[in-house]
């Protein structure tokens, strides 16, 4: 863990304090990276995140970052491109990443950025299994020689509300001392 700072950022907040910053609220924070404007305190540290595996990356941001992770997400500073080759690999050890969505543009607050979302896979391409860790990389479209990464750990048992069907009388449950009442919903015709 960060030494003397942690103690004194978490004091600051409240019990239960979680961090889950927006998509633009990450953006904001690149963009002040961009600018080499002064951190007080190491928020997000810069890491080549190809280096180590998911599981790896929450220890190391735990050791780098006056933030704690909760063992499902962590965030890095990274420099996408290496400058002594023409194209970038995103392979670790046992695996890689492979991008999955995104790439579009998107603007907030007069900043251009793009989001693309990856996908961490073990094995070689040619037989990889998928994870549940994915990564999302924010990259401000004029400055592109630096990404803020977010990793974290998807969550592997969605509920789909198409998959639930209710039942035709209306229905009464207790959720939490309150009474919900359920409208029975009809399937649309073809």
């Amino acid at each position: 863990m960060a030494t003397g700072g942690k103690a004194i950022v978490l004091e600051k907040h409240p019990m239960g304090f979680g961090f889950n910053p927006s998509d633009e609220d990450l953006v904001k924070q690149l963009r002040r990276k961009l600018l080499n404007s002064k951190e007080e305190f190491c928020l997000f540290p810069e890491f080549d995140i190809y280096k180590l595996p998911p599981e790896d990356l929450i220890t190391k941001f735990n050791e780098l970052s006056v933030l704690a992770s909760d063992g499902n997400k962590c965030f890095f500073y990274h420099h996408p491109r290496d400058p002594n080759r023409k194209r970038f690999s995103r392979m670790t050890k046992n695996g890689f990443w492979r991008v999955t969505g995104g790439g579009k543009p998107r603007e907030s607050d007069q900043i251009k950025w793009l989001k693309r979302i990856l996908v961490y896979r073990i094995g070689r391409q040619n037989s990889a299994t998928m994870t549940d860790w994915a990564t999302h990389e924010y990259q401000i479209i004029s400055d592109p020689r630096i990404v803020l990464c977010r990793i974290h750990k998807m969550k592997t048992n969605k509920v789909k509300e198409r998959s639930i069907q209710l039942p035709l009388k209306p229905v009464l449950m207790v959720a939490q001392d309150h009474l919900l009442h359920l409208k029975p919903q009809r399937k649309a015709q073809k």
